[in-house]
């Protein structure tokens, strides 16, 4: 049983990371109480975080606190991420939503209660993650195992890119699931809306402009390799891919060319089949501009996935 309760502890704190786009040392300092639910004058339902920040956080003489501050502003987050820490305020018996002693009482021994480190979250979304393997091979599941990471161990940090990955990039058909990243998305908005330090924004805007490179690409390959173009933005959709192909081709895409291209109204321009192959040609595989935008892995995502699922069935909070 205590094994159980550690895994699902982890898959709140995974539930936490992967939807709330805190840092890793942000979600490690939630305490008791720190979700609220709110009901707006219009109607509206949110849930807001919170908690500690460290990033920036300098003393008069420029020194790191390394206790943080207290966030001015809390973190909106999705509902999902209210019953992850409804979860964990189950699992805990102090303050601190994640600590040690979960894990301490698993392996068998006892010890002070402590914070959790980065080092041991790793190890408890390794020790998830093969137990989660374990219960899908068990029960003949095997489009639910989580494969193994060819980039190493998952990380809490890794957990920020891959929601900011999705939000920009949400699968084809899975209408569910884009909602949900579109909600997401809103929610990092007005988090961080009006900080001076917005660093979550600027990670989606940046994932926002490889996504758009990426359509603007893929839309210059498909009308080289002969695909037609039809409709009334058919005009449109060629010039964006011409002007796209003719100013940012070959060049790396850092922040500042990032923010031309989102800014440019002409190369604002989303596609989801807009041409057809006559004759057939096959779908063109995307590089992508550059490193820092490549597909997250599945494991990480898989991961994130299978915490997030397992959460609403151990909580009735509404």
């Amino acid at each position: 049983m205590d094994v159980l309760v550690l895994h699902l502890s982890t898959a709140a704190l995974i539930c936490c990371a992967y939807l709330s786009g805190m840092r890793p040392e942000e979600v490690l300092a939630l305490r008791r109480g720190c979700c609220t639910r709110v009901e707006r004058e219009n109607g509206t339902i949110r849930f807001e975080v919170r908690g500690r920040h460290f990033k920036g956080v300098l003393d008069e003489d420029g020194n790191a606190i390394g206790e943080g501050e207290e966030r001015a502003d809390p973190w909106i987050v999705l509902e999902p991420v209210a019953r992850a820490i409804a979860v964990a305020e189950e699992l805990e018996d102090g303050e601190q939503l994640f600590t040690r002693t979960l894990y301490r009482y698993a392996k068998g021994t006892c010890m002070p209660r402590t914070g959790l480190s980065s080092d041991t979250a790793v190890e408890r979304i390794r020790a998830f993650t093969a137990w989660a393997n374990q219960l899908a091979a068990a029960h003949d599941r095997p489009h639910e195992l989580i494969p193994p990471d060819p980039d190493g161990a998952v990380t809490l940090r890794r957990f920020r890119r891959t929601i900011a990955w999705f939000i920009y990039r949400q699968p084809g058909g899975r209408i569910a699931l884009a909602v949900q990243y579109g909600h997401a998305a809103t929610a990092m908005s007005e988090s961080y809306a009006g900080r001076s330090k917005a660093d979550m924004l600027e990670v989606l805007d940046q994932e926002k402009g490889h996504a758009l490179a990426e359509t603007l690409t893929e839309a210059g390959e498909r009308i080289d390799a002969g695909e037609k173009v039809s409709g009334p933005a058919a005009d449109r959709y060629r010039a964006a891919a011409a002007e796209f192909s003719n100013r940012f081709a070959g060049t790396y895409l850092g922040k500042r060319e990032l923010r031309a291209l989102v800014a440019n109204p002409r190369l604002r321009y989303s596609v989801r089949s807009s041409t057809s192959s006559w004759p057939a040609t096959p779908r063109t595989t995307i590089s992508s501009p550059r490193p820092g935008s490549a597909m997250p892995s599945v494991a990480s995502r898989s991961t994130a996935t299978t915490a997030s699922a397992l959460i609403p069935r151990c909580c009735g909070t509404s």
